[in-house]
């Protein structure tokens, strides 16, 4: 007997209403230096874009050969290390959450997500969550205003 389902984020239960990777890349980054210069962090945009880059691309092989997803809040204390910038756990939440504010702000369910998911409620099925995303605090906020919002409905 089926007692419970699990699902994964993205592309089964919702998405980002994003149609340029790209430019919500760069978007990202612009936002991320932005962030750094109002802490008067003297930050050349270009050198930050590579390193950022840099790291990011290493920090994915890595999590393919080994099957773990690295933080990105771990990638962000990297880049400023690099970088030879000061990095404090404060500064690199506040990176992290500007980092997931357009994602967070463009989610989207699937047409058929809340009534899959009150089905599944309503016939006791446990539900459970998991996700690959480099953030979990993006995935938990995300999670608290979904379920905010199917109780709403």
């Amino acid at each position: 007997m089926i007692k419970a389902v699990l699902f994964d984020l993205y592309e089964t239960l919702g998405r980002v209403d994003i149609h340029d990777e790209e430019q919500l890349g760069e978007n990202r980054l612009r936002d991320i230096i932005d962030l750094t210069s109002s802490r008067k962090m003297n930050v050349d945009a270009a050198r930050f874009r590579q390193v950022f880059h840099d790291v990011s691309s290493e920090a994915s092989r890595r999590s393919q050969q080994e099957s773990v997803e690295i933080p990105i809040d771990k990638i962000f204390a990297r880049v400023l290390k690099e970088l030879n910038l000061p990095a404090d756990d404060r500064l690199l939440i506040e990176m992290e959450k500007v980092y997931y504010r357009i994602p967070k702000n463009r989610w989207i369910l699937f047409n058929d997500t809340r009534e899959t998911l009150q089905k599944l409620s309503a016939r006791n099925f446990k539900l459970a969550l998991v996700s690959n995303v480099r953030s979990d605090r993006f995935v938990r906020e995300l999670v608290k205003e979904v379920l905010a919002e199917l109780k709403e409905k």
